[in-house]
């Protein structure tokens, strides 16, 4: 195997490495420099001819495990932001029930206002 190709592997093993660790702490702000890195990378990778590509079940378990990462992280985020809007929800408003079990909701003021007097 090229050297050369096998540098893009290695460059982007160690890009997956990376992507890894930002997923595990959230780091979201490095993402988009990441995406473009990996983008350079896999173009050309695909370059490459297919005869002189070596094995390359390491790098997509990697981008498998990245995926599930992923995956688990957005669903972290939809569910914060559920939750932020339930709070809001709680915030703006209340749900009580009367004495025949039927819900009822009581708004809120969203601002108190003062009077000043002199």
């Amino acid at each position: 195997m090229p050297s050369d190709v096998q540098h893009i592997i290695t460059k982007l093993d160690q890009l997956l490495e990376q992507e890894r660790t930002c997923l595990l702490t959230g780091d979201v702000a490095s993402f988009p420099d990441l995406l473009q890195r990996k983008e350079a990378l896999l173009n050309q990778l695909s370059e490459v001819e297919r005869s002189r590509l070596p094995n390359l079940d390491q790098l997509q378990m990697r981008f498998k495990l990245n995926q599930t990462l992923f995956e688990s992280a957005m669903r972290g985020i939809q569910a914060t932001t559920e939750r932020l809007k339930a709070l809001g929800e709680v915030r703006d408003s209340l749900d009580i029930y009367d004495q025949h079990g039927q819900r009822q909701k009581h708004t809120t003021r969203s601002s108190v206002d003062f009077e000043k007097r002199a």
